[in-house]
C-alpha cells in the first residue's frame, strides 16, 4: 500500500510541475506591469500629491488595477494582449465590461500622470513653457489662460461622481472641456468622441470674465492689463489714422448716417470705421458667473464676428457670446486631463470636501511643455497620429 501511495504522490507531482512551470512563465512574460513615470514618485508632485498621495495614485491604484485585470484576463483570449489592445477588443463584446473597465482606468491613469511633473524651482507653474502657438490659441478661445483654468476647474468641480475632464482638440486646432465619467476614456477607437454635436448647439458657451474672490482672478487681471496696454497702443496708430481721413469723406460719412427728418432709425446700427471706446472686460459686478460642467467653451475661431468693423477689441475676445453653431471636428485628440476620484485629493491630505482646493494645485505640476508638442504635432490640418508613448 505504502508503495503505490509513493507512486501515486509521484505522478500526481509530476503531472502539476510542469503546469506550475508553464503558469509562472506566462505570468512573468504576458502580466501587464506598471510603466514608469518620467519623474522619481519618491519625491512626489509638489502640493498636489506629496509623496505618500502620489504613491496611493501611481503605484497602489494602478498596481490595484493592473493586477484585477490580469486576474480577469488569465486563460482568456485577452491574456497576452497589451492594455490599449484589450481594451479596444472588450469594447466590443458586452459579456466583458469589467476588462474593458479595468483598462480603460488603467490608461486614463496613466495618462493624467504622464502629464505631470514636479513643480518647477523658479516660478509657482511651467506655463511659461508653453508655445507662443498653443498660448495665442487659447487666448482667442478662451479669452485668456486664466479663463481656461477657469472653466476647466468649474468642469472638474461640476462632477458628482468620479471620472476625468479632459481638454481636447480636433485637427484644426479648436480646444473643447469634456467630462468623462466613471470608466469612460477618450483615448480609444481612433480618439472619436461619438456623443451627438447636436446636443451641444444651445448650450451656453460664454467665457466670462472673472471677478474678485474668483480663482485666478489676480492672474486674469495680470493678463488683460498685459493686453490693455497692448491695444493700447493700436488705439494710437487707429486715431492717428482717423486724423488723417480727408474732410470730404468725414461730410460723406456724415450724411450717410445722419437721420433724415420723419425717417426711422434703422433697426441696426451701421458698420462704424472707428474703434469702439476701450473698457476693462473685468470690471467686476458687470456678469453673472457660470459655474456649470456644461460649459464646454467649444468655439470654432473662423466664424467668430464682431458686431463692428474693428475685431481685435480684447472684451470681444473675453465675452463672445453664444456660438451659432458648434463646429467641432469628429476625431478629437486629449491634450491633457485631471483625475476626479477622492482617493486623489483626500490622500493629499484636503480631506473629502477638498476637491477645489486641491484642484488649484494642479496647474502648479501641468507640463505644459508636453501639452505644447501634443498641439503642435495634432493641431495641424490634418488627423496626425499620435507619436508612440509607453503606455501600462
Amino acid at each position: 500500500m505504502s508503495t503505490l501511495r509513493l507512486c501515486v504522490n509521484a505522478l500526481r507531482s509530476s503531472c502539476c510541475r510542469p503546469r506550475r512551470l508553464q503558469y509562472g512563465y506566462l505570468t512573468t512574460r504576458n502580466a501587464h506591469a506598471r510603466a514608469a513615470l518620467r519623474y522619481p514618485i519618491e519625491a512626489g508632485l509638489g502640493e498636489f500629491l506629496p509623496p505618500a498621495a502620489l504613491n496611493v495614485v501611481a503605484v497602489d491604484y494602478q498596481d490595484g488595477l493592473l493586477k484585477q485585470l490580469n486576474e480577469e484576463t488569465r486563460g482568456t483570449e485577452y491574456e497576452g494582449m497589451s492594455v490599449v489592445t484589450t481594451l479596444t477588443t472588450s469594447l466590443e463584446d458586452p459579456f466583458n465590461i469589467l476588462v474593458s473597465n479595468l483598462a480603460s482606468l488603467a490608461i486614463n491613469n496613466h495618462f493624467f500622470l504622464d502629464h505631470l511633473k514636479p513643480p518647477p524651482s523658479k516660478g509657482s507653474t511651467h506655463q511659461d513653457e508653453m508655445s507662443s502657438t498653443l498660448r495665442t490659441q487659447i487666448t482667442d478661445q478662451y479669452g485668456s489662460i486664466a479663463q481656461l483654468k477657469s472653466t476647466f476647474s468649474a468642469a472638474t468641480l461640476g462632477m458628482f461622481s468620479s471620472g476625468y475632464v479632459w481638454l481636447v482638440t480636433d485637427s484644426a486646432g479648436r480646444m473643447a472641456i469634456i467630462p468623462t465619467f466613471g470608466a469612460g476614456t477618450l483615448l480609444v477607437r481612433s480618439r472619436q468622441y461619438k456623443a451627438p454635436m447636436d446636443d451641444l448647439k444651445d448650450l451656453d458657451l460664454r467665457r466670462d470674465e472673472l471677478v474678485p474672490g474668483e480663482p485666478f482672478y489676480d492672474e486674469y487681471v495680470k493678463e488683460v492689463d498685459e493686453e490693455w496696454d497692448r491695444l493700447a497702443k493700436e488705439e494710437e496708430l487707429t486715431e492717428e489714422g482717423a486724423q488723417a481721413m480727408s474732410e470730404a469723406d468725414q461730410e460723406e460719412l456724415e450724411e450717410m448716417y445722419t437721420p433724415r427728418i420723419n425717417e426711422q432709425p434703422e433697426a441696426f446700427a451701421p458698420v462704424s470705421t472707428f474703434k469702439p471706446p476701450y473698457k476693462k472686460p473685468w470690471q467686476p459686478g458687470e456678469r453673472e458667473y457660470h459655474t456649470s460642467a456644461r460649459t464646454l467653451a467649444i468655439t470654432d475661431p473662423s466664424s467668430r464676428q464682431s458686431s463692428n468693423s474693428y475685431s481685435g477689441d480684447f472684451s470681444d475676445r473675453l465675452d463672445p457670446g453664444k456660438d451659432e453653431v458648434n463646429n467641432l471636428g469628429d476625431v478629437l485628440y486629449p491634450l491633457f486631463c485631471v483625475s476626479v476620484h477622492e482617493h486623489a485629493w483626500m490622500s493629499a491630505g484636503y480631506g473629502v470636501w477638498g476637491k477645489e482646493e486641491w484642484m488649484k494645485k494642479f496647474w502648479s505640476v501641468l507640463d505644459w511643455a508636453k501639452v505644447s508638442d501634443t498641439y503642435a504635432r495634432v493641431a495641424s490640418g490634418t488627423s496626425a497620429k499620435f507619436a508612440k508613448r509607453s503606455l501600462p
